[in-house]
């Protein structure tokens, strides 16, 4: 007598393919890679906005923090420049790891939020989903800095659709799925009006 047991597949998962983690050795040398691949860089968003990258942000972007505490932007870069110990600081490995998915989810999101959350810095919440197991959306937030003029990234972190709930208000202001429907849209009323 044979046992039959069911082949279990894949699960399918809904999103775009996920990029690389990236595994830098030392928080030193991931915010040599951020300065030297996005600091004072934008990338454009699909309705045409530059969001601006700024070395204050690094410490945020990673939640460092020193002892204990949010470690202060100033000190902790230089700090880092220095290549002083890091004995002192630890930071949330996810979000290193996910640094550098930044560009993507602004240049290519699913969809862009006003931001409903009080207490997170930012104005507008970029969201795109990927193909991955645990929290399959990455958000990044953004605003205006007044000083410069321009839109920089705040922060950013992974989140479930549960969670975004808590970080946007209501319905997208913009959405990829209502850009590819009105492309659709305006193709057939051109082809209608080529007949």
């Amino acid at each position: 007598m044979t046992k039959v047991v069911p082949i279990r597949g894949r699960v399918q998962r809904i999103g775009a393919q996920r990029p690389d983690y990236v595994l830098e050795a030392t928080i030193a040398d991931l915010f040599r890679k951020y300065e030297r691949e996005l600091v004072d860089r934008f990338v454009e968003d699909p309705l045409g906005t530059r969001i601006w990258f700024r070395d204050y942000n690094f410490p945020k972007l990673i939640q460092l923090s020193f002892r204990g505490t949010k470690a202060k932007a100033t000190i902790a870069i230089n700090h880092l420049r220095k290549n002083c110990s890091e004995l002192d600081y630890a930071f949330d490995d996810q979000r290193a790891k996910t640094l550098f998915w930044i560009p993507d989810v602004i240049r290519n999101a699913d969809s862009i939020y006003v931001n409903g959350h009080k207490r997170i810095a930012g104005d507008q919440v970029y969201v795109k989903r990927y193909a991955k197991g645990g929290a399959p959306l990455k958000v990044v937030f953004t605003q205006i800095d007044e000083d410069m003029n321009q839109r920089i990234v705040t922060t950013s972190f992974q989140t479930h659709d549960e969670g975004l709930r808590r970080f946007v208000n209501s319905k997208p202001m913009w959405s990829a799925k209502s850009e590819i429907l009105n492309e659709t849209i305006m193709l057939s009323i051109a082809a209608k009006e080529e007949t």
